[in-house]
C-alpha cells in the first residue's frame, strides 16, 4: 500500500473514577465528560451519518484546500492522527499544510474557519521547517496538565509546549527525539526517533510510536530538556535495534509499523499497522520489550495478515486492514480507525479477550464492506479519532476533512 507524505517532505463506575484524571488529560480537560462521577458513553450505530465536516466547505468536497484551492483558515489538507479537545478548544493536525487548527469552540456548521495554527504565523501560511516556532508535518495531538504535546512526522520529533499556546505560531519549550530545535535528523537511539506517527501524554508519562523503528518510547515523566532519553522500549530487546517485528516473527511484544497510542497511564493500546492489529497491555509495561496481553484484529499473536487472511479478505467486526493513526478510548468503549478498510470500529466496552469483535461500524453499511467514499457517511482512509463527550472527531485523510459524528 502506498502513502503520500507531504511539508516539504462491564468496566464498573467505582473502577472508573480512579482512570478519569488520566484518560482526561490529566484534569486539563480532555476526551470525556463528567456526569455523576463516571464517564460519559456514547452511543453510535453502524452506517450513521455524520453532523458536521471541517475542511470542506460541505459533504461533498475532497479535494486539498478547498474551495480556495490555496491554505485559508477554513481548509485542510491530508490530516493525520488523533485531534484533542481540551476545555472545549478544539485541536486538529492539518498535516499537509503543516499547522495545527485551533478552535475555540467545536464547530457546529460545515466548513468553519479556525480561529489560529500552531505551527504558522497566518492562517493563509503553510510553510514548514524546523525551528522553535515552525513544524513539518504534525500528527497527533495530546494535552496533559496545561502542557500539549504534538508529534511531528516530518522532523522525527514531538514538540512539547508548556503552555498552551493562544495564537500563532506558538514557542517549543521542549523538542523530544532531537538534541535541538533545528536539528530533524532521523536515529535509532535511546534519544533519537524516526518519522514518529503519535504521542500521547497521560498520568505524567509521554509515550511515543517511533513508526520507522518499529518500536514505542516510553519516558515514565515529561521530559523537561532538548533529547531526553527514554526509559523504556516496546517492540525491541534494546534502544539501538529497529528491524520490523524486532528482527524475526511477529509475537506479542514486537512491532511492524507502530502508528498510534493510547494510554490512560494504566492500560495501553498500541495499533500495528503493517500487522494489522491493535496490541493491549492490560496493565502499564514496566520493562523494556514486555510482551502484550491481548491482541484485537487477529485470532492469535502470530497472525499478522489483513482481514486476517489477507488484504483480498472479505473484512469483519473482528478483522483489521493496515490501521494507522487512529486509537481512543474513554475508559470505557474504545475507538480504532480501520484505515486500510475505510472504516472507524466501536468497542463498546474495552476489549477483554483476544480478537474480540467490535460492535459498532462508522463509514460502511456494514462489517464486510470496505468501500472508499466521502459525503455524509463515508470515509477515505481515516486517519484517527478522538472522542469527546458524545462527540467523535475523525479526520479523513484522502477526503482532506474532519468528520464530527453526534452520538446519543
Amino acid at each position: 500500500m502506498s502513502r503520500i507524505k507531504f511539508g516539504g517532505i462491564t468496566l464498573l463506575l467505582t473502577f472508573m473514577v480512579g482512570l478519569l484524571l488520566a484518560a482526561c488529560g490529566g484534569g486539563g480537560g480532555g476526551g470525556t465528560a463528567v456526569t455523576g462521577g463516571g464517564v460519559t458513553t456514547a452511543t453510535f450505530t453502524t452506517g450513521q451519518a455524520a453532523s458536521v465536516v471541517i475542511g470542506q466547505p460541505d459533504f461533498n468536497g475532497t479535494m486539498i484546500n478547498q474551495p480556495s484551492g490555496v491554505t485559508a483558515a477554513n481548509n485542510i489538507t491530508w490530516p493525520w492522527g488523533n485531534p484533542f479537545v481540551s476545555n472545549g478548544t478544539l485541536y486538529l493536525p492539518d498535516s499537509g499544510n503543516n499547522r495545527t487548527l485551533v478552535y475555540n469552540t467545536i464547530p457546529t456548521t460545515n466548513g468553519a474557519a479556525a480561529d489560529f495554527a500552531i505551527g504558522q504565523a497566518y492562517l493563509a501560511s503553510a510553510v514548514w521547517g524546523a525551528s522553535a516556532s515552525s513544524v513539518n508535518g504534525p500528527q497527533q495531538v495530546s494535552i496533559y496538565n496545561g502542557k500539549l504535546a504534538v508529534t511531528e512526522y516530518g522532523n522525527s520529533r514531538v514538540d512539547i509546549y508548556n503552555t498552551i499556546p493562544t495564537s500563532g505560531p506558538g514557542a517549543i519549550d521542549v523538542v523530544v527525539g532531537q538534541p535541538n530545535k533545528a536539528a530533524s535528523g532521523v536515529a535509532c537511539t535511546r534519544n533519537g526517533l524516526n518519522l514518529p506517527e503519535s504521542s500521547y501524554m497521560a498520568a505524567g508519562k509521554l509515550v511515543v510510536a517511533d513508526t520507522r523503528n518499529n518500536r514505542v518510547m516510553i519516558w515514565k515523566s515529561i521530559p523537561a530538556m532538548d533529547g531526553a532519553p527514554a526509559d523504556l522500549v516496546l517492540g525491541q530487546t534494546d534502544f539501538i535495534s529497529c528491524a520490523p517485528n524486532g528482527g524475526g516473527a511477529p509475537n506479542a511484544s514486537n512491532f511492524n509499523f507502530p502508528t498510534a497510542i493510547w494510554t490512560d497511564g494504566t492500560r495501553l493500546a498500541v495499533v500495528d499497522g503493517n500487522d494489522s492489529r491493535v496490541l493491549i497491555w492490560n496493565s502499564f509495561p514496566t520493562a523494556s520489550n514486555q510482551p502484550a496481553d491481548l491482541v484485537l484484529g487477529q485470532p492469535n499473536f502470530t497472525n499478522v495478515l489483513a482481514n486476517v487472511g489477507g488484504a483480498a479478505s472479505a473484512p469483519s467486526a473482528s478483522s483489521l486492514n493496515n490501521p494507522w493513526d487512529g486509537v481512543f478510548s474513554n475508559g470505557i468503549q474504545l475507538f480504532v480507525a480501520d484505515q486500510g478498510n475505510n472504516r472507524v470500529l466501536i468497542w463498546n466496552s474495552f476489549p477483554t479477550t483476544i480478537g474480540q469483535p467490535a460492535d459498532v461500524v462508522l463509514g460502511q453499511i456494514n462489517f464486510a464492506s470496505s468501500v472508499a467514499a466521502s459525503g455524509v457517511s463515508g470515509f477515505n482512509w481515516p486517519a484517527g479519532v478522538f472522542l469527546y463527550g458524545k462527540q467523535l472527531i475523525v479526520p479523513d485523510s484522502n477526503n482532506n476533512r474532519y468528520l464530527i459524528f453526534n452520538g446519543q
